[in-house]
């Protein structure tokens, strides 16, 4: 491929979808910039030098890939309201849910759980949250999961995004990455989120972020995310340090890392397994007596829970919790989701996606074709299982990185949309089969700048 095809590819070839919305790029292993055969060596060492990144093969096969989904600025448009319109759809629900004790023991919460959930502010958004899209085959954005107690991708688009400009600047040269805003939205955020006095009107002089030091990806996101805002924080005098989940203890009702006391608390560690971990109760001791403040508490984890997607379709048509536009986007971005209650013909399970409400990274997703009758009556026996209505995508080709070298592969794009406090920040994709699952590959994101051609 020369370099006038690259110039003009981003607005000239169609992406298989019926808007030619998105591409894959490059499109061939020689570039402009050279053969990705040869640059990708110098790439993967530098993203695991610079994120860091010790997760950089995930069964056998190199994580990121040296290659970029371009979205057409109509999708960007569309993806950034879409994502504030769904964070102000689930905050609105959680405000209901919220009410309803007995929804949220449904939705699989322990009353040690409920009564510091219910104490956290209403209307509180997450500090960050991710929202992940496919494009059906009529070209609609179609909202299939939240991620808000610890999303990951933070490293990836912040660090390794503009590596991927940096090898290919010719290929890319009509896109612009689409995490620029990421790095600064965050960090602002985080300032106006410690800015407030704790008890006593007692300053934050200590963010301690903690996660579990043996798991390497939650290890090196915890310390992508250090770094990030390590300098903004020490001009407003505040220190950020890093801990292990054993090394959290409590001194006169305190939090303490091994380093010392600690004023506000990111956690990087899993609710499902904290809450059977000793950091649990001291945690919630210390965010109940006003000593500590917890910027990503249980409404994240609330919000991400596919229950709540389900509540949310069952009142698609209540203009009382929604107002009508909300209710259209529901309709229209939203695939059908409700509770696995029975056990559905065999004609029709192709049309379902079965998942785990507290299921992540893919875990417990099962296409309904997949599933027999015996499964399919245990999901309803155990009652944690929503069933979505299957979206129908089409592939898009690639060039992807491989333990053999790059290879021609059809792909099925998750675009991850970021937003902070409220507001549209960044993307994060994976790419893979049809269900994104914990073995997806990441992928950079980027804007076309391209002018759109004119129908003769």
């Amino acid at each position: 491929m020369s370099a006038t095809d690259a110039d003009e590819g981003l607005d000239r070839r169609p992406a298989g979808n019926t808007r030619a919305s998105a591409r894959m790029f490059p499109d061939d292993a020689s570039t402009p910039d050279g053969h990705l055969d040869q640059l990708f060596g110098a790439f993967l060492s530098d993203a695991i030098e610079t994120a860091p990144m010790p997760d950089f093969v995930i069964s056998g096969e190199p994580y990121p890939t040296l290659g970029a989904l371009v979205i057409d600025h109509g999708s960007h448009r569309e993806l950034s309201r879409l994502t504030e319109a769904f964070d102000r759809i689930i905050s609105n629900a959680i405000d209901h849910i919220l009410a309803d004790r007995a929804y949220l023991v449904r939705l699989g919460f322990p009353d040690v759980a409920i009564d510091p959930l219910t104490r956290e502010p209403r209307g509180t958004r997450p500090l960050i949250g991710r929202f992940d899209f496919l494009m059906d085959q009529c070209g609609r954005w179609q909202l299939i999961e939240y991620n808000a107690d610890t999303p990951s991708g933070l490293r990836e688009t912040i660090t390794i995004e503009p590596l991927v400009w940096r090898y290919l600047p010719l290929t890319l040269r009509q896109a612009l990455p689409g995490g620029t805003n990421l790095s600064t939205a965050l960090t602002r955020a985080t300032r106006d989120r410690l800015s407030h006095p704790l008890i006593n009107d007692r300053p934050v002089r200590t963010l301690g972020l903690f996660t579990d030091a043996s798991h390497a990806e939650d290890f090196s996101q915890t310390e992508a995310l250090a770094k990030l805002i390590c300098e903004p924080l020490s001009e407003m005098g505040i220190e950020v340090v890093v801990a292990d989940v054993d090394n959290l203890h409590l001194v006169r009702g305190r939090l303490h890392f091994q380093t010392g006391p600690v004023d506000a608390v990111y956690r990087y560690f899993p609710f499902e397994t904290l809450l059977a971990h000793p950091a649990w109760k001291m945690l919630f001791t210390a965010v109940a007596n006003g000593q500590v403040r917890l910027l990503n508490g249980l409404r994240g984890l609330l919000a991400q829970n596919k229950g709540v997607l389900a509540w949310i379709w069952s009142h698609r048509d209540d203009v009382s919790v929604f107002d009508v536009s909300d209710c259209a986007i529901i309709r229209d971005h939203l695939p059908a989701t409700r509770w696995v209650d029975a056990i559905a013909p065999r004609d029709t399970r192709d049309q379902f996606i079965l998942k785990q409400v507290f299921g992540r990274e893919g875990e417990e997703v099962r296409r309904g074709s997949e599933v027999d009758d015996d499964a399919w009556r245990q999901c309803v026996a155990w009652g944690s299982y929503v069933s979505q209505q299957r979206v129908q995508t089409f592939p898009l080709p690639a060039m992807i990185a491989t333990s053999r070298g790059h290879r021609d592969i059809g792909v099925w794009p998750c675009i991850g949309s970021f937003a902070v406090d409220g507001h549209w920040a960044g993307y994060y994709t994976r790419i893979g089969a049809e269900i994104t699952r914990h073995d997806a590959k990441w992928c950079a994101t980027g804007v076309s700048t391209a002018l759109p051609r004119k129908m003769t």
